[in-house]
């Protein structure tokens, strides 16, 4: 029984096992650096030989043995469902292909048809793309659902005619286009070293100093401006300075806390409702006393300091991911040079055919490129706000894990106060937490559910209205202990503040990226959301160029004609 091309799949396990058993035959001398001396991967085996070296050496031979399928079939003789169809050049090491595929794999899609793995390549492939409409590329980018595009270090895949056909068939079926990118792990950790090592230290200073009549004037300062940190590291542009900011607030915070805590976070923890509460008064003095105040202590600095913490702490992570997006984003535009006009293809012929297929739609695949390089993923909602004007760079690489956090945090404190409400006579809490849980728990749901630009589109509202909630909280609290001292919060007007609050996000998540530009004020909405610095902010409409970002490294074409005429037919 025939096996349709776009059946020719693997899965993420397939590619684990290709890692491992490439790793194995380099150990074993089966793949060695080519005599033209255009791969000499021995002194870079963290990205491995190139997948020409690879093809050559390690597929063709196992795959001849098995009786000249490709590897894909070898692997799933029944073939695959295609979900994802993976677009790259052929000339990044092969581990460094597996690595920003496996770390970008979409969740939900299950199997993905890659050409290097999917076409046999012992048999001749020139008569199966000699129509690319009818190829194995079109058949698969025809019934995935992606489409991942691989970046390399050595040149961009759209100066590859072949590539370039791959986006225009995305373009021209409304596929949604996203870059990988390595997983970054490495980074994240030393993030997560360094805004631990300014929250120990903050701590530990802000414990050992001895508290006087000063401490509360100096703590609501600098809680205050820790606060107006993190709005700097929003607005900044230099990702070294968003890291200084991220350390010196995180500092502050911690300090302001730690020092100014003992004395002031009792009153807030019992006016809150003491996870001792519900405890029966005949058992409490079973329970030692510094027991008490651990529990009292410890659920204040959640209530109080856990948002601000960690908001300061995942903005610091997320910066760490925007830098990877804006790496790979490079990777993606090097040698590219603002059209599809100058890629090249090995085969005369070929390039004939798909040059024929474009035809005069040469100048939407452009800009379909354009906003991939410019958000970090290409989808019809994005192209139309790219030609109408609006900034949508870096509209893909929303921060993922603060508004998670926030979501689970905030709703793991609501639950406890519901729950503690009844021993405090704070009836009134209940109904107003269990509407603020269902609505987190509607969007969590509604993110979940979402395609990938609507769900980066969300993302970034939650950013801005994370960061607007700080500033209102720091600025309640100013309130409270400088003008009315010993007093609580207005509940009236901070309630209503918080509905509106939650209301502008489920209608902004319902509205999506579409329903939100048709607002009369849409167009600058949307431009607010999207920016991640202040003069991203500021810089106003801009107008879908097809050459934005391009001009960069434009000399810089394939220098190896030979090894990609290889890897195109």
């Amino acid at each position: 029984e025939t096996v349709p091309p776009e059946r020719w799949c693997v899965t993420r396990k397939d590619l684990k096992f290709l890692r491992a058993d490439v790793k194995r035959a380099i150990e074993e001398n089966r793949i060695l650096p080519p005599g033209n001396g255009l791969d000499d991967f021995l002194e870079d085996l963290q990205n491995g030989p190139n997948v020409y070296t690879v093809t050559a050496q390690y597929i063709k031979p196992v795959t001849a043995r098995a009786g000249k399928m490709s590897w894909a079939l070898m692997r799933n003789p029944g073939g695959l469902d295609c979900h994802l169809f993976i677009s790259h050049a052929w000339q990044e090491g092969i581990f460094e292909f597996i690595s920003k595929a496996l770390a970008s794999w979409p969740w939900r899609s299950r199997n993905a048809w890659c050409c290097m793995l999917a076409n046999p390549q012992n048999l001749d492939i020139g008569a199966l793309i000699q129509s690319p409409r009818s190829s194995p590329f079109a058949h698969a980018l025809r019934a995935s659902s992606q489409v991942l595009v691989v970046p390399n270090r050595h040149a961009s895949i759209y100066t590859r005619l072949w590539c370039a056909y791959e986006g225009y068939l995305a373009q021209e079926q409304g596929k949604m286009v996203f870059v990988a990118r390595p997983s970054t792990e490495p980074e994240l950790l030393r993030a997560m070293l360094d805004m631990c090592f300014a929250a120990f230290l903050g701590t530990f200073l802000g414990c050992v100093m001895a508290a006087g009549p000063w401490s509360v004037a100096l703590c609501l300062v600098l809680l205050h401006s820790a606060a107006l940190l993190g709005l700097w590291s929003m607005a900044a542009e230099s990702h070294a300075q968003k890291h200084c900011v991220n350390l010196v607030g995180q500092f502050l915070s911690c300090f302001a806390f730690f020092h100014w805590g003992p004395g002031v976070a009792r009153g807030d923890a019992t006016q809150m409702g003491s996870l001792l509460s519900g405890v029966p008064p005949k058992l409490m003095p079973l329970i030692p006393c510094w027991i008490q105040e651990i529990v009292h202590y410890s659920f204040t600095f959640f209530w109080l300091e856990a948002r601000r913490s960690s908001s300061r702490f995942f903005m610091d992570l997320d910066r760490v991911t925007c830098i990877c997006g804006v790496l790979e984003a490079q990777q993606l535009a090097k040698g590219y040079q603002g059209s599809i006009v100058y890629a090249k293809c090995a085969q005369p012929e070929d390039e004939a055919n798909i040059r024929g297929e474009i035809g005069d739609r040469m100048q939407s695949v452009d800009a379909c490129i354009e906003v991939l390089l410019l958000a970090g993923m290409s989808s019809p909602a994005l192209r139309e706000l790219a030609l109408a004007g609006i900034d949508i760079e870096h509209a893909g690489r929303a921060s993922v894990v603060l508004p998670v956090v926030y979501l689970f945090i905030m709703n793991i404190l609501a639950v406890v106060i519901a729950l503690h409400a009844p021993a405090q006579h704070d009836w009134h809490v209940i109904p107003e937490k269990c509407v603020f849980i269902c609505s987190r728990l509607g969007m969590l749901v509604g993110i979940a559910r979402s395609p990938p630009d609507h769900r980066a589109f969300v993302l970034h509202v939650m950013t801005k209205c994370a960061a607007i909630y700080n500033v209102a909280g720091a600025i309640g609290i100013l309130w409270q202990v400088t003008l009315h001292p010993g007093g609580t919060l207005p509940r009236g007007p901070w309630r209503l503040f918080t509905f509106s609050w939650h209301a502008g996000e489920l209608l902004l998540l319902f509205l999506g990226i579409t329903g939100t530009a048709r607002l009369p004020w849409g167009s600058y909405l949307l431009q607010f959301f999207f920016a991640r610095s202040l003069g991203q902010l500021t810089a106003g409409r801009v107008s879908c160029s097809c050459q934005s970002g391009s001009e960069t490294d434009s000399g810089e074409l394939l220098s190896d004609d030979s090894a990609e005429a290889s890897g195109e037919s």
